[in-house]
Order: C-alpha cells, then structure tokens, then sequence
C-alpha cells in the first residue's frame, strides 16, 4: 500500500492551465518535427533542467532539441512549475527546437515509479510532467516501462500477469493526460538489471522484453515507444545467458531465456521498429555495462543509427557522463550520428 502524503497537492485532472503562458499543442498527425533534410530523425541531447545543466547543453553551440529528464526534485516544492519554466525560457533556442520530457524513476511519495500499482502519486507525476511539456511546447513524453521488484523471480508467474493488466489501466490514463497536453506518449524498455540512478539494483516484472512492449502499444491508443538501444542489448545478453554471474540471477536469466523472442539488437528492432517513436542511444556490454560512451561496447552503434534514422523522430545521446553538468560524451556520440545521417 502506498503510504499517505500531505506534502505534495493533487493537480486537477487534466488541468493544464499556468498563468506561465499559452500552450503549445502539437498536431499529432504533423511530421515537422523531422530535421527536414531527407525526412531523417533529429538528434537531441539529454539534460536535467538545473542551471549549470542548461548552461552546459544549451549554451555551447547549436543543438537540434533537447529532452529534459524531470527528476521528483525537479517536480516538488512550492512553485516548481513556474521556477522550472522560468529556469528553461531563459534561454533562447529557435522556434524550431524540439523538446521531449521524460518522468522519473522515483516518484512523489518517494517509492519508485510504478505503472503497475496505478497509485496516486504516480498519477499526479504524469500530470505534472505533462504540464511542463505543455507550457514548453514539448513534442513528446517518456515514462519508464518498470514495475520494479527486488526478487528477480517475480519477473515470471502471477506477479507478472498482474503487472501487465494493471500497467495497461495506468498507461490509458497516461496516454489520455498526453493527449489533452498535445504530446505524444511514449514507454521506455527497461533492462534486466536496472540501477534507477541510485546504485540500487532492481528488476521490472514488465518492460524488458519486446513482447510487452507491442502488447501496451497495441493496447493503449496512441501509445508509442522510446527504444534505449543499450537496454535491448542488455536484455539480449541476459536472455541469452551469455555472461556468468551471481547464482541468485539465474532465475531471472532462466525465466528470459525461455522467453526469448530476439537473438540480437536487430531482431529486437525488427518486432518493435513501426511503434518506435524516438530512440536513446549509448553502448552496452554484458548485463551491467549500460549507458556506455558511442564506441565503447558491444554494439556498431552507426550501423544501428543508419537503420533507425530515417524510421524515427529523435536520436536522444544518453551516455552516462562522469559530469552530469557537462555533455562531453553525449556530445561525441551527437557528431558521430550527425555524421552517419549525413551519409544517408
């Protein structure tokens, strides 16, 4: 059960409105996101909204769009909304520049952010991550595909059939706030062993596979997907138990390897490529090494590009930076999609 909060006020359902400025609504059968040279994705850079964040990323030279990782801080105290915009529209980016906005992985009643368990808190972080991208002209929304669990067995059985009835429920509310917000809804796949950004190890009972993920998308109107390309490869070596590690993940790898549906990355886009919205791109190795720099990993990250920039609307870099406030890494992998979408 999730324990009761007085600390945070319940947005209205839907209630979009600021006396920060007008809405942007985006058409969503409009293609003007694209860079409009050969009709080929856009490549973002990836920032939390925090001044020497933005500094960093929207100061340093030309970028095509931005997505703004929206932590629970980022979200909570009094007028947050209106410091956040006011943070964001200090700085001048052109009338074409797309914003994405993604969720976070905690949520406001300081569990971590759960479709599954269809909470109150969890509802009122997709209303306030809609209303930021409302009042910044956002283009789309990401949440994380997870229903995080401590045991890996829970991946399988009951546990699991539950999560996904109960995520399809949240994801239609999700999917109806983005829509009255004019953006587009989009899951992300979560690897087999997730981090949440706190060095704490989890599971999701849902969200790895692709098989889940056509299942919300078929399921949910107008949902799309963001595909993190290091999380696939993750899954894919884990599913394929191709790494020895600790006995008490067997379970776990045991339970994917029989359900196994996609060899490698390439398999993986084939099932999922025509819901695919945009995309985050860093390497991996093994079943641990995510979020790792352009060339460093198992994966031929160009030729992964050259297959999904014309298929998708944003190449998002996610590298992991040994300074978040400076996008060195990012960076290099943005030039090294630029060029291989130059070539295209």
């Amino acid at each position: 059960m999730v324990r009761a909060r007085t600390t945070w006020p319940i947005s209205p359902e839907h209630a979009m409105s600021s006396g920060i400025g007008p809405a942007c609504r985006w058409p969503m059968e409009c293609d003007s996101m694209r860079n409009g040279s050969g009709n080929m994705a856009r490549v973002l850079l990836k920032a939390r909204p925090t001044k020497p964040q933005l500094d960093d990323r929207l100061t340093q030279g030309p970028i095509e769009g931005l997505e703004l990782y929206l932590d629970a801080i980022d979200i909570s105290g009094p007028d947050w909304c209106e410091n956040l915009v006011s943070l964001v529209r200090s700085y001048s980016v052109p009338s074409e520049f797309a914003w994405v906005v993604e969720g976070p992985l905690r949520s406001l009643d300081d569990n971590f952010f759960n479709i599954a368990r269809n909470a109150q808190a969890d509802r009122e972080v997709i209303r306030r991550v809609c209303r930021i991208g409302q009042l910044l002209g956002a283009k789309a929304a990401v949440i994380h595909c997870i229903a995080p669990v401590r045991d890996p067995a829970l991946v399988d059985g009951p546990a699991r059939a539950e999560a996904l009835s109960q995520a399809v429920e949240f994801l239609r509310y999700y999917a109806t706030v983005c829509r009255d917000s004019g953006l587009v809804p989009t899951v992300e796949n979560i690897p087999p062993i997730a981090r949440m950004r706190e060095s704490t190890t989890m599971h999701s009972s849902i969200g790895m596979e692709p098989t889940d993920l056509i299942y919300f998308a078929d399921n949910v109107d107008g949902l799309r997907l963001t595909l993190d390309v290091s999380h696939a490869q993750l899954y894919i070596n884990a599913a394929r138990g191709d790494s020895d590690q600790p006995s008490d993940l067997q379970p776990l790898f045991s339970v994917l390897r029989a359900r196994r549906v996609a060899s490698n990355l390439d398999e993986f886009i084939d099932l999922v490529a025509d819901r695919v919205f945009e995309v985050h791109v860093s390497n991996a190795t093994g079943v641990w090494g995510e979020g790792l720099p352009y060339e460093r990993g198992e994966l031929n990250l160009d030729a992964i590009m050259a297959r999904l920039l014309p298929l998708v609307h944003y190449i998002v870099t996610e590298t992991i930076e040994p300074n978040a406030d400076q996008a060195t890494l990012m960076r290099q992998a943005r030039e090294r999609i630029l060029a291989v979408r130059s070539r295209l």
